[in-house]
């Protein structure tokens, strides 16, 4: 690993600069920032935790420097996926709002180890046994859909009861759910 530092901060001159140590993956979905705890199989919020000791850098276009940060293993995923930024929440404000505006800039890139890029690949793996009979991996961008898909109808189901169409809304997520699942099988 390449890395200069000084009082402040860490940073690499290119994305080579964190190899052989990491592999760097652009992130364009929060939920890349976190995995299924334990063995768990089942795509609910309450089973997901961040990835272990995960580093990941902010590219600055002004400096073209990728600045090296260690992301918080204390921010639930309902936070950053149900975030309200509309001032009276707490601390996360700042933090959150920054990294949602570097993602939809296309700066910000998770650093895995050898070791959480197996980690991810055995889950993926865990999925699509849950899943199907037979061998065979869940493609990554795929999960993430299905992760986000399932992720939006359990936060609707425990608000949007009461709505006006909430069967019709449930049945347009499951159906997308299983056109998601069923890619799969063409893969």
């Amino acid at each position: 690993m390449n890395i200069l530092s000084n009082d402040i901060s860490e940073w690499g001159e290119s994305l080579e600069s964190f190899k052989p140590e990491y592999t760097a993956i652009k992130v364009w979905n929060l939920t890349q920032l976190y995995c299924l705890s334990g063995r768990k199989t089942t795509l609910l919020i309450d089973n997901f935790e961040p990835i272990e000791d995960l580093k990941y850098c902010l590219y600055s276009p002004a400096e073209k420097r990728y600045y090296l940060k260690t992301y918080p293993s204390d921010i639930p995923l309902w936070l950053i996926m149900f975030y309200n930024p509309n001032g009276s929440w707490d601390s996360y404000d700042t933090f959150l709002n920054s990294l949602r505006a570097r993602i939809e800039d296309k700066n910000v890139y998770i650093l895995l180890t050898q070791k959480q890029i197996d980690d991810t690949t055995s889950m993926l793996i865990r999925l699509y046994k849950s899943h199907f009979n037979g061998t065979g991996k869940v493609p990554y961008k795929t999960y993430l859909k299905l992760l986000d898909q399932s992720l939006r109808l359990e936060n609707y189901k425990s608000y949007g009861a009461n709505l006006t169409g909430f069967k019709t809304v449930c049945k347009q997520f499951e159906d997308r759910i299983n056109e998601l699942w069923n890619s799969c099988l063409k893969n």
